[in-house]
C-alpha cells in the first residue's frame, strides 16, 4: 500500500473538507485556499504544544524526543516532520503511542488525532512492521481537527475475547496497551465519537456496550460531556445497543458531521442479525462539563454556541459562591486542596443526611409492615453462573421486572438467558428455603426508564410468588419511600420510610446538576426527570430494581440509581423510576405484553392527579 496517498476531499453543501488517511504530503482544500505539504493544518487559529515519544530501537535509545508543533496537526504529521524520525517516516502509520507512567494521557491515541489530545503527554512509541495496514486513522472535517475545544473519554478493550466480539479492526493484543483514548468534540454523543475513531469497526458500534468500573451501563447516546475523561470497559453485545432510526442518522454525514469508512466489515455478523433490536431512548438531556461548550442541538451557530456557554458559565459561578462550594476537582486525589475540597462538601451534604435519618425514626404502623411482610416473598434476587447482580420483583403471572441496566450487567441479551435465574424467599444466608426460577427470555427493555420485563420458564410442581402490578400507584410529593430488595447480593433487606426529595435539599440539585465532573457512572441529567422520584436511603449497589412502597403499601417506584458528591463518595441522593410512567409506557408500546401483565387494566381514572415533576425552584 502506498503510504503517501492524497487525501480524500468530500464536499458538503459546498462546506467544511474532509481530513482522511493522508500523511504530511497531502493537500486539503479548504474554503477554496490550498494549502502547502509543509502547512496542512499548520493554522494559526490553534497554539503550538509539545508531547515526548521514545523510540527504543532508534539510537539513542532511551532518549525522549520533543515532538512540536500545532494543536490542529494530526498527531502522525507531526511524527513524519520530525527530522530525527526520517528514516522511519513512511512505517509511522503504522505506530503504537504507549502513554508512560508519568504520563497524564492514561491510554493510546490515534495518531490521526491532533496533537492537542496529547499536549503534554509522555509516549513510548512502538512499530508494527509487518503488518499490512495501519491500526485505522480517526476521520476529521477540517473544521473539527481545528477546533480547540475537545473531550476524550478511553475504552478498555481487554475483554474482547474472541474475535465476534472485538470492536477494533486489529486483535487487541496489537495495542499492548488495553486502553484506547477516544478523542471528541464537544457536541459529540459517545456513538459518533466512537464512528469516528478509524480503529474501530463501523459495523460492531451499534451492538458496543460501554460499562463503567461498578457496570453501570451508559447510553451510546450520551454527549460525551457528561462522561468526559472517564473509562469504560467496552464489550461487543448480540443485541444492537441503539434503534435502526438512531444508527441510520449517526451514519449519515449531513446530521452527524463524521463521514464514515463503511469498506471495512461493513454489515453486522450473522451473530447480530438473528436479534431482535432493544427499544431505545430518545436522546439523553444534555449536560455540560469545562472542557467545552453547551452540547449542539440542530444547527446552532457557533456565536450561539458560545453565548450558551458563556451563560453556563456564569450559572456555575454564581453557584460556586452561592453554595459556598469548589466544583473543580483538584488534580490529585489525595492533595491537600482535594481533601479540603472533599470535606467541604461533606459538611455541605451533612444536614441534609441528618435530616433523613431524623425522619426515618418516625415509625411505620404495623399493619404497613404486615403488608411489607406479605409483598417481600415477591421480591428476588437475580444471578447468573450463580453470581448475584441486582434485584426483581414478580408480576402478571409468570414476569419479573428490574433495571434493564441490571440485565446488561449480568450480560443478558434477547434469546440468551442462559444460566440466568431468580431466587426469592432469600432471607438468611444458612437457609435451604427457597424458590430458583430460571429465566426463560428478556421481552421488554427501555433504554430510557431504564426497566426490563424477564419471563420466567414455568414451574412444574409450585407455583409462582404472587404479583404485585395491582399494587402501583403515582408518588406524591408526602410519600415515604420502603425498599424491599438485596443490596450488595445479600440476604432481603428493609429500607423503611425513606423522604421524597422535597426543596430543602434544592441545594443539593443545583450542586449535582452543575457537577462539572460526574462521578460513579451516574447520569446527573436524569436528577430532574418527572418519570423518576428523587429520595433518600442508605440502600447500595445491588439493590438496583428493587420494589419500593408508599406509606400505604402501594408501589410507586423502581429503585434505580444512586448520586454520589465526588468520586469514592456515598450518594447523598437516591431514585427509582415511577412504577406509573412504566406501567403508561407499556400501555402505549407493548400492548400485547401489557394485557399478560395486567389482565384487568387499573384504569387511570381511579389514580389522583399525575404527580407533576419536582418543583426546583
Amino acid at each position: 500500500m502506498d503510504e503517501k496517498t492524497d487525501c480524500k476531499v468530500l464536499e458538503e453543501t459546498g462546506d467544511a473538507s474532509c481530513v482522511a488517511g493522508a500523511t504530511s504530503t497531502s493537500q486539503v482544500a479548504e474554503e477554496g485556499i490550498q494549502s502547502t505539504p509543509h502547512t496542512q493544518h499548520r493554522h494559526t487559529e490553534t497554539e503550538e504544544v509539545t508531547f515526548k515519544v521514545k523510540f527504543d530501537f532508534l539510537k539513542p535509545s532511551g532518549y525522549y524526543r520533543q515532538i512540536t508543533a500545532q494543536g490542529s496537526q494530526r498527531i502522525l504529521d507531526a511524527l513524519q516532520d520530525e527530522p530525527s524520525l526520517h528514516e522511519i517516516k513512511n512505517n509511522l502509520t503504522k505506530a503504537f503511542l504507549d502513554p508512560t507512567a508519568r504520563s497524564k494521557i492514561r491510554g493510546e491515541p490515534n495518531i490521526g488525532s491532533p496533537c492537542s489530545i496529547v499536549a503534554g503527554g509522555w509516549f513510548k512509541a512502538r512499530l508494527n512492521t509487518k503488518l499490512k495496514v495501519g491500526p485505522g486513522l480517526s476521520v476529521y472535517r477540517v473544521n473539527e481537527i481545528m477546533s480547540k475545544k475537545r473531550c476524550r473519554f478511553y475504552i478498555d478493550v481487554s475483554e474482547q475475547t474472541s474475535k465476534s466480539k472485538w470492536i477494533t479492526k486489529l486483535d487487541p493484543i496489537k495495542f499492548h496497551r488495553s486502553i484506547l483514548l477516544i478523542d471528541c468534540l464537544p457536541n459529540d454523543t459517545l456513538l459518533s465519537a466512537l464512528l469516528r475513531d478509524g480503529r474501530i469497526v463501523v459495523s460492531k458500534v451499534k451492538y458496543c456496550q460501554l460499562l463503567y468500573k461498578d457496570n453501570s451501563v451508559v447510553q451510546l447516546t450520551d454527549k460525551v460531556t457528561s462522561h468526559h475523561d472517564h473509562k469504560f470497559v467496552c464489550s461487543v453485545g448480540a443485541s444492537p445497543e441503539v434503534t435502526d432510526n438512531v444508527w441510520k442518522e449517526a451514519l449519515a454525514p449531513q446530521h452527524n458531521n463524521v463521514p464514515i469508512d463503511h469498506t471495512v466489515d461493513g454489515s453486522p455478523s450473522s451473530e447480530s442479525r438473528i436479534c431482535s433490536p432493544r427499544a431505545e431512548s430518545p436522546a439523553q438531556n444534555e449536560r455540560l462539563d469545562n472542557s467545552g461548550p453547551t452540547p449542539e442541538v440542530g444547527n446552532i451557530s457557533p456565536l450561539a454556541n458560545n453565548i450558551m456557554e458563556e451563560i453556563y458559565n456564569k450559572w456555575q459561578s454564581s453557584l460556586t459562591d452561592l453554595l459556598g462550594l469548589d466544583l473543580q476537582p483538584k488534580t490529585s486525589a489525595k492533595g491537600r486542596k482535594e481533601t479540603m475540597r472533599r470535606n467541604n462538601l461533606d459538611k455541605f451534604a451533612k444536614p441534609f443526611l441528618q435530616e433523613y435519618l431524623v425522619d426515618t425514626t418516625k415509625g411505620t404502623p404495623f399493619v404497613i409492615m404486615q403488608k411489607f411482610m406479605s409483598y417481600a416473598y415477591s421480591v428476588g434476587i437475580l444471578l447468573k453462573d450463580g453470581h448475584p447482580y441486582g434485584t426483581c420483583f414478580r408480576v402478571g403471572p409468570k414476569f419479573v421486572l428490574t433495571n434493564r441496566h441490571v440485565t446488561n450487567m449480568a450480560g443478558l441479551s434477547t434469546g440468551s438467558c442462559s444460566g440466568a435465574s431468580v431466587v426469592f424467599n432469600y432471607i438468611e444466608q444458612c437457609s435451604n428455603d427457597y424458590q430458583r426460577c430460571k429465566i426463560q427470555e428478556i421481552r421488554h427493555s427501555h433504554n430510557e426508564l431504564d426497566y426490563s420485563v424477564l419471563e420466567l420458564e414455568p414451574l412444574d410442581d409450585s407455583e409462582f410468588p404472587p404479583g404485585l402490578e395491582s399494587l402501583i400507584w403515582p408518588t406524591t410529593k408526602k410519600s415515604r419511600v420502603s425498599i424491599i430488595g438485596h443490596p450488595g447480593g445479600d440476604p432481603k433487606t428493609f429500607a423503611i420510610r425513606c423522604p421524597i426529595v422535597n426543596s430543602k435539599y434544592n441545594e443539593v440539585i443545583y450542586y449535582l446538576m452543575f457537577n462539572p465532573n460526574p462521578t460513579g457512572g451516574a447520569d446527573y441529567s436524569k436528577v430532574s426527570d418527572p418519570a423518576r422520584a428523587t429520595y433518600r436511603t442508605d440502600f447500595a449497589h445491588g439493590s438496583s430494581g428493587s420494589p419500593g412502597f408508599d406509606q400505604n403499601g402501594k408501589l410507586i417506584v423502581m429503585h434505580t440509581c444512586g448520586y454520589p458528591l465526588y468520586s469514592g463518595s456515598k450518594s447523598v441522593l437516591e431514585q427509582g423510576i415511577r412504577m406509573t410512567a412504566i406501567y403508561r409506557d407499556l400501555k402505549q408500546n407493548k400492548p400485547d405484553l401489557f394485557r399478560e401483565i395486567f389482565p384487568q387494566d387499573l384504569s387511570d381514572a381511579e389514580w389522583p392527579e399525575p404527580e407533576q415533576p419536582m418543583d426546583w425552584s
